[in-house]
């Protein structure tokens, strides 16, 4: 069962903006709490997807109804907590009163991934379909794409540890991301034209089409 952040595809959230940065800053804090996600990756107290897998086992409620860099505080502290970099006292000790942070949930399973790096399998063109049977935890590949074929673009430059793996804080084998194209008609059936999207996806998640 997808998490509460996979929103992709999901109707009743209205329209994305559309921003011409990677990120927009408000307040000071905001950039403060950036630099301090980036030490924590640069020190090896986390990887990135162990930070993400932290912030999608927030609450529901709190995920929904906070921003952006709300949601970003609680799952840096809960990612310094479980690399066992700050206790709760300490969190608690230097929280202004006002401010809440939830304790993200237990891990799910996961998904192991490949044991082995991973060999290139798929090239430009070649049809694939997105394992349906994925389980709970930190996946990477976004609900609406399960289950559906899609067709090669490309290839990522260089193997990286698989996402299910290193976003429970396990050792992952290394393996390609490939870009994969899909029609709009065969992800929704009521779609009103032709369009595509493009979806990045690690290998462990695909299958060669029949």
């Amino acid at each position: 069962m997808p998490d509460v952040h996979d929103l992709g595809g999901a109707t009743g959230f209205g329209a994305i903006p559309h921003l011409e940065k990677d990120y927009e800053y408000h307040e000071r804090w905001e950039w403060t709490l950036m630099a301090v996600l980036r030490l924590g990756a640069k020190k090896g107290w986390y990887r990135t997807d162990a930070y993400r897998h932290a912030l999608e086992r927030l609450p529901r409620d709190f995920y929904l109804s906070k921003s952006y860099y709300d949601r970003m505080l609680s799952g840096i502290t809960n990612a310094y907590f479980e690399a066992g970099i700050v206790t709760p006292d300490e969190i608690r000790q230097h929280l202004e009163p006002h401010v809440q942070i939830p304790m993200s949930g237990p891990r799910g399973p996961g998904h192991a991934g490949a044991a082995e790096p991973q060999r290139v399998r798929f090239a430009a063109g070649d049809r694939v379909r997105v394992r349906a049977d994925l389980p709970d935890g930190h996946v990477r590949a976004p609900a609406y794409v399960r289950g559906h074929a899609g067709t090669i673009v490309d290839r990522g430059r260089h193997a990286l540890p698989f996402p299910g793996r290193v976003g429970h804080r396990e050792e992952g084998a290394a393996e390609f991301t490939y870009r994969v194209e899909f029609d709009r008609r065969e992800l929704w059936e009521d779609a009103t034209d032709a369009g595509t999207v493009i979806v990045d996806l690690s290998d462990s998640y695909l299958e060669p089409a029949a």
